[in-house]
């Protein structure tokens, strides 16, 4: 929205509280969750997602920016409302094809005039894992460095033979005088 990627606040699917202060990338579909026991794994569906565009008032203006977008995803059974705080979460061994599936959403507008338009991206900085961005940098420079390398043999071999063809054609030269 407005060229900001979603931030995603995850939360726990069964107890709704968020377990995390910090944002994961992209909007999740689904979990793999542990229900009650060590082998009952199941697969639930996020089926709802509470957004929340965050705004920002332009100083001497009546302009509105936006300076944050972030996503809240819920699981959903059938006969629950969005507004129920406590309401079973829609497992993927639920679902039936005589049960249509809805997706809903919900958009909350918020005031944050603690965010300025200059720093708006500074909070995605809290993104998960940083080691990925590390691991992704030193990628990076190991294939620049290869590239160097192999240029930099390409072009040793070429100028190799172009000094050894300047050498012979003066040896060539002073042999004909």
């Amino acid at each position: 929205m407005d060229g900001l990627p979603a931030a995603v606040r995850e939360h726990d699917p069964l107890t709704g509280v968020l377990h995390k202060t910090d944002y994961d990338h992209g909007v999740p579909v689904g979990k793999l969750i542990n229900d009650n026991g060590v082998e009952d794994l199941k697969y639930i569906l996020y089926n709802h997602w509470d957004i929340t565009v965050k705004t920002s008032f332009v100083s001497e203006s009546n302009k509105v920016r936006i300076v944050g977008f972030e996503v809240v995803p819920h699981s959903i059974a059938p006969g629950s409302k969005p507004s129920d705080k406590a309401h079973k979460p829609l497992y993927m061994s639920d679902l039936r094809d005589d049960n249509p599936l809805k997706f809903t959403y919900t958009i909350t507008n918020i005031n944050d005039p603690t965010t300025l338009w200059a720093t708006r991206m500074d909070h995605y900085l809290k993104f998960g894992n940083e080691n990925i961005h590390a691991a992704a940098i030193f990628l990076s420079l190991a294939i620049i460095a290869a590239l160097v390398i192999i240029l930099v043999g390409m072009m040793k071999r070429g100028l190799n033979k172009d000094f050894v063809n300047i050498a012979k054609n003066k040896l060539n030269l002073a042999r004909r005088r």
